[in-house]
C-alpha cells in the first residue's frame, strides 16, 4: 500500500476590497435657483460610504474663490444611511446672483479616517444658482 499524501494547504484568499458606487445627487435639481443661505445637499449612495462633495463657483475670483469641499476630514462626516440616503446643509451667501457646480465622490472610511478600498469616482455634474444680495 502506497503512503498517503497530504496536499498542501491552500491560504485563504483575501476579502475583495469594498468599493463605494458613484453617489447621485438628488437635491439642488440641475438648474435650479434659490435664495442665498442655507442649501441642503442630498442624494444616494452606497449604504455605510462616506460621500464628499465639491462645489465650484463658475465666475473667476475675486467673485468666487477656490472650491469648497465637504466630508472632508476634520469637517462633518456626510455617511450614506442604511436606506441608501445622504443629506447635509451649507451656508452660502454670496454678494451677488452666482452659479455653481457641485459633484460627488465616495469611499469607505475605517475608524482612523483612512479610506478603505478604491473611492467611487466622481458623480455627474449638477448646476444650480444661488441669488445673492444684491440680485
Amino acid at each position: 500500500m502506497a503512503p498517503r499524501s497530504t496536499p498542501p494547504a491552500v491560504a485563504p484568499s483575501p476579502s475583495p476590497l469594498p468599493v463605494a458606487a458613484v453617489p447621485l445627487i438628488v437635491t439642488p435639481t440641475d438648474g435650479t435657483t434659490t435664495p442665498g443661505g442655507a442649501i441642503t445637499i442630498s442624494g444616494t449612495g452606497t449604504p455605510g460610504s462616506h460621500v464628499y462633495l465639491t462645489e465650484y463657483c463658475t465666475l473667476a475670483p475675486p467673485a468666487c474663490t477656490v472650491p469648497e469641499e465637504l466630508g472632508q476630514p476634520g469637517q462633518p462626516q456626510i455617511v450614506v444611511g442604511a436606506d441608501g440616503r445622504w443629506s447635509t446643509t451649507t451656508s452660502i451667501v454670496p454678494p451677488q446672483t452666482l452659479t455653481f457646480r457641485l459633484a460627488a465622490s465616495a469611499a469607505f472610511v475605517s475608524a482612523d479616517g483612512s479610506t478603505v478600498g478604491t473611492g467611487s469616482g466622481s458623480s455627474p455634474e449638477r448646476r444650480f444658482t444661488v441669488t445673492g444680495s444684491a440680485g
